[in-house]
Parts: C-alpha cells; sequence; structure tokens
C-alpha cells in the first residue's frame, strides 16, 4: 500500500481540482482533516494553492522545457511537474535536490514509465532556470494570462470594466498572501476584550479600517484563536463582508430575512447586532440549513429562525414581512480568486451570462419581501460590472419605488483580501 505524505496528498487533491473540477478550498479541507501535523497541514496547503494560484505560468515552463505538447501530456505528470517547479521557485526552505527527487519518486508510483522524463525535464529546469523562468511573449494579453494565470475571457471582462493599472493591481493583489481575519461576537464579548487576549499571548494584529467588528491578524491561527473560535467569541470573516452589517443600521425589533444565507457568516454578524427582533435565515438545501444551526448554536445566538427556501421562487408567506432583506448571490466569485484561484481559469460569458440571469430572478422576487420603508441589500463577492453596478442600475430603472442609498466595492488592497459589492436599497 502506498504511502500517502504530504506531497502525494498534495497530489491528490490537485488531481481532484483540475481533472474532477472541485473546489480547491474543499478539496483541501478534506484532505486536511487527515493530518494531524500542523506543519504538514501548512505545506500542503502552500503547495496546493500556489500551483492552482500559478497554473499558466507553470504549464508555460513546461512547454518550454518539453517538445511533448502539455494537451498530450498525461494529466498525472503535468501536475507533478507543476508542484515540482513551484517547490523550486517559490518554496525557498525546499532544497531544488528534495523537490525534483521527491517528484521522481511520486511518478514512479502513478506512472513509472514517465519517472525519467520527469526527472531530464527537472534537472533541464535546473540548469537553465533564469531563461526558462522569463516570459518571452509579445502580445500583452497573453503575457498577463500566462503572468498572472488566469483565462483570457476573464481578462477581456476585466479590462472592459477597469482602466490598465486597476486591473494589474487586482491581479496582484490576488496573488498575494491573505492576512486571517476575524469578527468579534460582540453578543457575548467585546473587541477590546478580545485584544487585551491578544496582547497577552503577543499576537500581532491590528483594527480593520473597513468594519467595525473585524481584526487583522499577521500571526498564523494560533492556539489560542482556535480556542477563541471554539467557545464562539470570534468568527473567520473577511473584513469586507463584515463591513456589509456596518451600513444596515439594524433597529430595535427588526425583522430580517437573509435570503441566501449559507455559510452563514452574515446571518449570524446580523444576529449578533441585533436587539429585539429576529432573522429567518435560508437556504435551498437542508444540510447547508444544518450547518447554519451549527454555527448558530456555536456562538449562542437564539434569535435566527431557520428555513428552506428556494430564493428564485416567489414565497407568498415572506410578502411585505420584513424590514431588511439581504442578498447575497450567487455570482462568478471574480473578488475572491485569492482563496479559490481557480476561479481565474473558470469564468467565462456563457455561465456569467446564466449567473446574471438568476441574479437578476432573485433580486425581482425578493423586492416584494421588503416593508415599505425598508431595506434591500443587494451584495456580491463579485468586481465585475456586469454583476453589480450594471444590475442594480437595472434594478433602478425598473421599479421607481426603490431608490439607492448608497453601493461601496472593496477591491483587495495590502490590508483587504477580497473584492465585494454592496447596495443598499430603499424602498419607499
Amino acid at each position: 500500500m502506498t504511502k500517502i505524505n504530504d506531497r502525494y496528498r498534495s497530489f491528490l487533491i490537485l488531481k481532484d481540482i483540475f481533472a474532477s473540477g472541485a473546489y480547491s478550498n474543499i478539496s483541501l479541507r478534506t484532505e486536511l482533516n487527515k493530518i494531524d501535523s500542523e506543519v504538514s497541514k501548512s505545506f500542503v496547503t502552500k503547495l496546493v494553492y500556489g500551483v492552482v494560484e500559478r497554473k499558466n505560468y507553470l504549464d508555460y515552463i513546461i512547454s518550454k522545457l518539453s517538445s511533448t505538447k502539455l494537451s498530450k501530456m498525461d494529466i498525472d505528470i503535468v501536475i507533478i511537474l507543476e508542484m515540482a517547479l513551484y517547490q523550486i521557485i517559490y518554496m525557498d526552505k525546499v532544497p531544488e535536490s528534495a523537490a525534483v527527487n521527491e517528484a521522481v519518486k511520486l511518478a514512479k508510483i502513478v506512472n513509472k514509465r514517465l519517472s525519467g522524463f520527469v526527472n531530464a525535464n527537472l534537472r533541464n529546469f535546473l540548469r537553465n532556470k533564469d531563461d526558462l523562468m522569463k516570459v518571452n511573449i509579445d502580445d500583452e494579453d497573453e503575457r498577463l494570462a500566462v503572468k498572472y494565470s488566469i483565462n483570457e475571457e476573464f481578462l477581456e471582462l476585466l479590462k472592459s470594466d477597469y482602466d490598465k493599472e486597476t486591473v494589474n493591481n487586482f491581479l496582484k493583489r490576488s496573488m498575494d498572501e491573505r492576512l486571517l481575519n476575524f469578527r468579534v461576537n460582540t453578543k457575548k464579548t467585546t473587541k477590546d476584550s478580545i485584544k487585551a487576549v491578544l496582547d497577552k499571548f503577543n499576537i500581532k494584529y491590528e483594527e480593520s479600517d473597513i468594519s467595525v467588528d473585524s481584526l487583522i491578524i499577521y500571526d498564523k491561527v494560533s492556539d489560542v484563536v482556535k480556542s477563541l473560535f471554539k467557545q464562539g467569541y470570534v468568527s473567520f470573516q473577511d473584513a469586507t463582508s463584515s463591513s456589509l452589517q456596518d451600513y444596515i443600521k439594524l433597529d430595535k425589533g427588526d425583522k430580517v430575512l437573509d435570503l441566501c444565507a449559507a455559510p452563514g457568516g452574515k446571518s449570524m454578524h446580523m444576529a449578533e447586532k441585533l436587539e429585539m427582533g429576529s432573522i429567518t435565515s435560508c437556504d435551498i438545501y437542508e444540510h447547508k440549513i444544518n450547518l447554519l444551526k451549527n454555527e448558530a448554536n456555536r456562538l449562542g445566538l437564539d434569535n435566527i429562525n431557520f428555513q428552506i427556501n428556494d430564493a428564485m421562487k416567489l414565497n407568498k408567506e415572506f410578502i411585505n414581512k420584513f424590514d431588511k432583506v439581504l442578498l447575497d448571490v450567487p455570482c462568478s466569485g471574480s473578488g475572491i480568486i485569492s482563496r479559490k484561484p481557480e476561479i481565474k481559469y473558470q469564468i467565462d460569458l456563457k455561465e456569467l451570462k446564466e449567473l446574471n440571469d438568476k441574479q437578476w430572478k432573485i433580486l425581482n422576487i425578493s423586492k416584494d419581501y421588503v416593508k415599505t420603508g425598508g431595506l434591500l441589500v443587494y451584495s456580491t463577492c463579485s468586481i465585475l460590472k456586469l454583476e453589480n453596478e450594471i444590475m442594480v442600475k437595472k434594478f433602478l430603472e425598473e421599479n421607481n419605488d426603490f431608490n439607492l442609498e448608497k453601493f461601496i466595492k472593496h477591491m483587495p488592497t495590502e490590508k483587504i483580501n477580497d473584492g465585494f459589492f454592496i447596495s443598499y436599497l430603499r424602498k419607499e
């Protein structure tokens, strides 16, 4: 029986992503749950995300190394070469010889007859890596597609929405290491109390400047932070997502509907802030409702009602019942490619149009759930205007009983991980 070491496990995750279309975060989480060592977890996480994040660039190097076309290569061997190249180029603590030797060992397990091919190409890379690492492409779009490992259709969408500098900054920031954000559960504790704990254990942090309840943590997830999470004092949530609640201004006794609630961060945050009112938190799948219930139990929240509901169908029981309605609709995820890098290869116009139709339908159904004077909040984890500004503009043109109070778009920066869009629509 083959021993599953860190590299083999990384290989299995990457094959699941590239060959089976699995989501990187889900496939990775499944495998990490089988690992006890924090060192191993860190290594596997860095290697998997690194390869997915830079796949186009790594494949560009492979195509320069071998006369065999990439499309003709065995996918297992391509993944092994990608893993080895990533370790050599980006993982300083991994000796080059170890990266090559371990790749050859792995090749012998998955396709023994091609282990020599792997060895020869990697040795060739070590001899000529300075030249092989250069991106010698004249066409600017093709060069960016390789440099930032993005498909050209996604790149065209970005270029149609933003100037060249903004596009380059977005792509560059999406490849930076993510900062850990967590949200303080003010129903159980205070931000000052949490800061005092972090200070006591010398955990470096700073306050987020976009979300009042969020802290940015510069140290890795420590036992202290894990304990705070387990006790329900904090939740891991990006500050861009947490910022949504800051502008809703929940009033005492509000009835709030979160129509597309899973995984639940926004519902939980609103429940933590709401006095005397209630949240109705919905999803179409029962297993996700169960996850939401577990999260509410962890946080000690008893003001959330959970309900299976299809956001694409009108629920007559919801009509004119809610003071605030939140729609964090299904979207392309273009703003979160730093944590789901495979999105960079998956976005295309056909699927985006299908998502657009779904977003429009949910938005038009949900408007009937808002009381007169109430607030409809439409948000996405996308930065594409087709899903955001254009969608809201069209909605306002066709619904003159709604007015735009505010919209916010977060773009990734040095201290902001995700791109995120939030609009606040008041029903007159």
